[in-house]
């Protein structure tokens, strides 16, 4: 409530500005008999550090055109115009100068005086309200963008989703500061992955047996932890915006490309993953990997947001060199193509054989089927029949431990059936190794010839935690008790 008082001028420090500042970036100034307020902090702290803050008889902040821009750029819609206040009451007011002294503002009109404060507290009802309904405006597009973005892992034909996805969040990000950008990004970010991995609850419940509600108190905390990475990099693409002025063009990709990189994602996941189905756009990718389509995805976005807004600075020439950049990725991609469909055309082929097995989720090893053994084992019997059907390969996918490398007599029987056939096969199993007093496990690919030796390996290089090894500090020899407990014998 507002107290009827005279008072010519305040002064405050950044750093008490600041302590007052609440989480939406709107500060109220008082002193024992004024409120005063509400004054955006981005206005106050473009000033000197030490701020002299006009007021009117009702304690109501003056702000003159000197710092219009300014506040029309603070995100809560209504701003000071020339000679008017930040609750446009058309009061008379002074020119916010840092200094000791106050500018006059020419052609400022009085307001007429009254002893009676209660005129403007509507307006600060008002003002307020417009704030929150600013502030859900924003979260409403942070949530539309999350939901776009995810679109493309589910379904790979709708892959123009992840390019337009980021416009909401980037007109939800208009004129917000590095604290609101981190909220919105956040928001944004935790649908993003929640969409996209909305399995992970029942695939809890399946492989550990939990009930509903934990599973899904667990997998929402990981899509929290996970909506971070837009979260972060939307505050550091404000905070760029603030300090680079005309770069705002490439703030918002070189954000996403380093937080992305630098982020302890626990599953190392692109927006390019997406774009399976958009093959001009993939080809690229073998010179600068995923992350090279994500920048040009998220530039693309900026692009077209700077088409449908006229805020901020522009460059002609910065807009010009972008365009360029995305049509000679996509040129070069739609080249690319075309060289592949000439090569492929001289190419022999082969008729490829594969083995899917249907293994039940167990966190031990499970047994052979009924009728079946290690050394001969279900998917053995399956390549058999492919190969009378006219297969020349034979592949089974990456699956159960087969005890290939663990034993002897298994590596006889699958030396002896492939010879026997004389066709290649091609499986996975987990390889362990003694180095020093460390027992190594790999996630290997063997390849048996045509004479069942074994020909070439493969030791996958990006391994999946908690799948296929354990990350510090769960892998430390204190926790890996209970890890084996909770997880099982998981990487065999």
């Amino acid at each position: 409530m507002l107290v009827s008082a005279q008072v010519s001028a305040i002064h405050m420090t950044q750093r008490e500005l600041q302590r007052r500042k609440p989480w939406w970036g709107i500060t109220t100034l008082s002193t024992a008999s004024t409120i005063i307020g509400p004054i955006p902090i981005r206005v106050l702290s473009r000033t000197s550090r030490l701020v002299r803050v006009p007021v009117n008889q009702w304690g109501m902040v003056c702000y003159s055109s000197t710092v219009r821009n300014e506040a029309k750029h603070s995100g809560f819609g209504r701003y000071c115009g020339r000679g008017h206040d930040s609750l446009g009451q058309g009061i008379a007011c002074d020119r916010l100068t840092g200094k000791d002294g106050a500018e006059p503002v020419p052609d400022c009109r009085p307001m007429l005086p009254t002893s009676s404060p209660l005129p403007a507290q509507p307006a600060l009802i008002d003002r307020l309200q417009a704030g929150y309904r600013s502030l859900l405006l924003r979260l409403l597009l942070a949530a539309l963008s999350g939901l776009m973005l995810c679109v493309p892992w589910l379904n790979n034909q709708l892959f123009w989703s992840g390019w337009l996805g980021w416009v909401p969040l980037l007109y939800a990000l208009r004129g917000a500061g590095p604290g609101m950008g981190l909220l919105l990004g956040w928001v944004a970010g935790t649908l993003c992955f929640a969409g996209g991995s909305y399995w992970l609850a029942q695939f809890m419940i399946n492989l550990k047996q939990v009930n509903p509600g934990l599973s899904l108190v667990l997998a929402a905390l990981f899509w929290s932890y996970l909506g971070l990475t837009l979260g972060l990099t939307s505050m550091l693409y404000r905070w760029l915006v603030r300090r680079l002025g005309g770069w705002d063009l490439l703030a918002f990709p070189l954000s996403l490309v380093v937080v992305m990189a630098f982020y302890p994602m626990l599953f190392k996941t692109h927006f390019a993953d997406g774009q399976v189905q958009f093959l001009p756009a993939l080809q690229a990718v073998e010179w600068t990997g995923a992350a090279g389509l994500d920048a040009v995805m998220a530039l693309f976005a900026v692009l077209l947001y700077r088409m449908l807004t006229r805020d901020g600075p522009r460059s002609a020439m910065a807009n010009r060199i972008a365009w360029i950049a995305l049509l000679l990725w996509l040129g070069y991609g739609v080249i690319s193509l075309q060289d592949w469909d000439r090569r492929m055309h001289d190419w022999e082929t082969l008729r490829i054989g594969l083995v899917q097995p249907n293994d039940p989720i167990t966190l031990d090893i499970p047994p052979p089927a009924p009728g079946f053994t290690r050394e001969f084992p279900q998917e053995m019997e399956a390549t058999r029949r492919l190969i009378e059907a006219g297969a020349q390969w034979v592949a089974w996918p990456e699956a159960r431990y087969k005890g290939y490398f663990d034993t002897y007599s298994v590596r006889q029987a699958y030396a002896r059936e492939v010879s026997r056939r004389g066709v290649p096969l091609i499986f996975h199993d987990v390889e362990r190794q003694w180095q020093g007093s460390e027992r190594i496990s790999y996630n290997t690919v063997a390849l048996l010839d045509a004479e069942g030796e074994l020909a070439a390996r493969y030791r996958k290089m990006l391994r999946m935690p908690f799948g296929e090894y354990l990350p510090p500090p769960w892998s430390w020899s204190w926790l890996r008790p209970i890890n084996d407990r909770v997880f099982g014998e998981f990487l065999r």
